[in-house]
């Protein structure tokens, strides 16, 4: 009944800079990128197809089983633009630009326009006087950007992280979660007239110094050369362990209940890091494998999963312990010490989840979430959502919203702060869906009401047959405001693209944007890029010295 080359999509790896288009795989969500791609085929069998699946629907099953890969894809969307880890992951990236744009500038004035910075200071290292501007520069440049770096990669996949405590750059795993988070605060407030102080913003001096504090006295996790202990689940395993138990039940539902885990296990869907968070929970909590997908079992896997990646220390509540901050962040910490205080505290939660209703979800999350001291996603969501009565720069935001139309300054973050926050009310209204989307988008749960919740959180750019990056229209919007915003964003994708080439890559910048159009020649691009990358910075990349260090 399953079928190989409509169910599977790739996993994409945080470590990997350049992404292409998804040729090869049945589908992706591309976080550098933010666009959902599939491939060519699955395109054309949901050609028209999407918004007809629902109740009564009367498509064919193998139709169904290729929106289950987009179905995947769409909650990779929700991880990263819907959990405060992904969040958190989906702003670095632009972090790493905002948080260096001026020491970018006082670069090129005081050593000139080279590139890459990395190999550059690797070359120089020894020569430079520490107390020059030009060190100064430098090292809090390099600085800025590994701290997010590093935290990305340990927290995205652990094999990261024996290389990482090998780079002269890395401080602590403590002192990349407290940087990440403070500049994850600064960037959100950086589009606004109050910089880096919304009124709901946590008291991060205090932060600075409870962390030198731990740092003076050498608290594991927060000195240089400090053992790094990592955990073998991290953001990816969970990402797609939870994306892709959420296909199955939709797949076994859709099916009537009639497709079991060897047909599954027969199509590849439990294998590496799709399976590895389900098998290490099964493990801990000393229980059998249950007899479906359906089970309360992987009801329970599932909402352990959502309250994973939904840390809230330091974000979007203060930090109460930073000695514990490491473990209160980081998602694959939480999940051992959820998995732990099932087994040890509250083995009543093996079977708990029976309705899947939101009555069980608020329960039971409060419950595990409590029981590692954190807040859970629903009080998460009810906090964000508070945050536009509380300061008129995100009413303001809201309306942009509501309009998708953004002001200029730092425009993808406005949007995808705003989008953030629009998700949070989603959730709050229907948390268990964002959950168990799979429970209510077949069987008896199906409902008009249930895919009207999933059209609406559609992720805003896709790809086409023609592997080109489109935005989704906008109920209510016009063609010509969807454009507009679609190409705003975009053209500070390639801002954030080519300073991060600046910073990292050697030789000439690199030109390829296939992976957004292959509707314009390469002059074309080129011609694009420049004429931004100088009003940017006042400078062409066609003026950088290109050579070997």
């Amino acid at each position: 009944m399953l079928k190989h080359n409509l169910l599977h999509g790739d996993a994409v790896d945080e470590g990997v800079t350049g992404l292409a288009s998804c040729y090869n795989a049945k589908g992706q969500y591309v976080p550098m990128h933010f666009v959902i791609r599939l491939r060519r085929d699955i395109h054309l069998k949901l050609e028209g197809a999407v918004d007809d699946i629902g109740v009564g629907s009367a498509v064919d099953f193998d139709t169904l089983q290729a929106f289950s890969t987009y179905f995947h894809e769409t909650i990779h969307w929700w991880q990263h633009i819907g959990s405060t880890s992904g969040f958190t992951l989906t702003l670095s990236h632009p972090t790493q630009t905002h948080m260096n744009s001026q020491l970018l500038s006082e670069f090129s004035k005081t050593t000139g326009l080279v590139k890459s910075i990395i190999s550059y200071n690797k070359a120089n290292a020894t020569e430079f006087i520490p107390t020059s501007r030009e060190f100064i520069i430098i090292n809090e440049l390099l600085n800025n950007f590994y701290d997010i770096e590093f935290f990305k990669l340990i927290a995205f996949n652990s094999k990261y992280a024996q290389q990482i405590q090998r780079n002269s750059f890395f401080e602590s795993w403590g002192h990349c979660n407290i940087v990440t988070l403070i500049n994850l605060w600064a960037v959100i407030s950086s589009p606004f007239d109050d910089h880096y102080r919304l009124k709901f913003t946590p008291d991060i001096n205090s932060w600075k110094q409870d962390y030198e504090d731990l740092h003076q006295r050498r608290v594991q996790n927060f000195y240089h050369g400090s053992p790094l202990y990592v955990t073998k689940i991290g953001v990816l395993e969970l990402y797609e362990g939870q994306a892709r138990f959420c296909q199955m039940q939709y797949l076994y539902l859709a099916s009537g209940n009639n497709i079991g885990w060897d047909e599954f296990e027969k199509m590849g869907m439990l294998e590496g890091e799709y399976y590895l968070a389900f098998s290490d929970f099964l493990k801990a909590l000393d229980i059998p494998r249950p007899p479906n997908v359906a089970s309360p079992v992987v009801g329970l896997f599932l909402l352990m999963v959502d309250v994973a990646i939904n840390p809230s220390q330091g974000f979007p509540f203060d930090i109460n312990n930073m000695e514990r901050i490491v473990e209160s962040v980081n998602p694959g910490y939480r999940f051992y010490r959820l998995c732990q205080a099932v087994n040890e505290i509250h083995p009543e939660l093996k079977h708990g989840i029976n309705e899947y209703s939101c009555d069980e979800y608020i329960r039971i999350s409060g419950i595990l979430a409590n029981a590692i001291g954190c807040r859970s996603p629903h009080e998460i969501s009810a906090e964000i959502c508070t945050w536009e009565t509380q300061d008129k720069n995100i009413e303001t935001l809201m309306k942009e919203e509501e309009q998708f139309s953004f002001a200029p300054a730092n425009m993808p973050i406005r949007l995808m702060t705003s989008k953030f926050i629009k998700f949070q009310k989603e959730k709050v209204s229907r948390p268990e869906f964002f959950c168990w989307p799979g429970i209510f988008m077949a069987g008896e749960n199906a409902s008009v009401e249930n895919m009207s919740v999933f059209a609406r959180n559609q992720s805003l750019f896709c790809d086409g047959v023609d592997g080109d990056i489109y935005p989704r229209s906008q109920e209510g919007k016009s063609e010509e405001v969807v454009k507009d915003t679609f190409s705003q964003f975009y053209t500070w994708m390639a801002f954030y693209q080519f300073s991060r080439q600046w910073i990292t890559e050697d030789g000439p910048f690199d030109y390829d944007f296939l992976w957004l159009t292959s509707k314009f020649s390469n002059e074309e691009i080129k011609d694009w890029v420049d004429r931004h990358f100088t009003r940017w910075w006042g400078f062409s990349p066609d003026d950088f010295v290109n050579k070997k260090f």
